[in-house]
C-alpha cells in the first residue's frame, strides 16, 4: 500500500520513483515485472527506505501506522 501510495502521489527516493527503483533491482536480479505486487516485501521495504524528504517520510510512517493498527 505504501508503494501504490507512492506512485500515486509521485514519491521519489534516492534512486528515483518506482519504476526507477524497480528496474535497478530487475537488471540485477533478471526479473521484468513492475508492478509492486510482483515483489518481495524486502524490495518494497528498500523502496520506502530511500525517501529522503521529510513530507515522503511521514506519508510512509502514517501508511506503516494505519496498516499496523488494523
Amino acid at each position: 500500500m505504501i508503494v501504490r501510495t507512492a506512485l500515486a502521489q509521485q514519491i521519489k527516493g534516492q534512486m528515483g520513483g518506482w519504476l526507477e527503483f524497480v528496474s535497478s533491482v530487475n537488471a540485477k536480479s533478471g526479473g521484468s515485472e513492475t508492478g509492486p505486487a510482483s515483489h518481495r516485501f524486502d524490495v518494497l521495504a528498500a523502496f520506502v527506505k530511500t525517501f529522503t524528504n521529510d513530507e515522503d517520510i511521514q506519508v510512509s510512517s502514517l501508511q506503516i501506522f494505519l496498516t499496523a493498527s488494523h
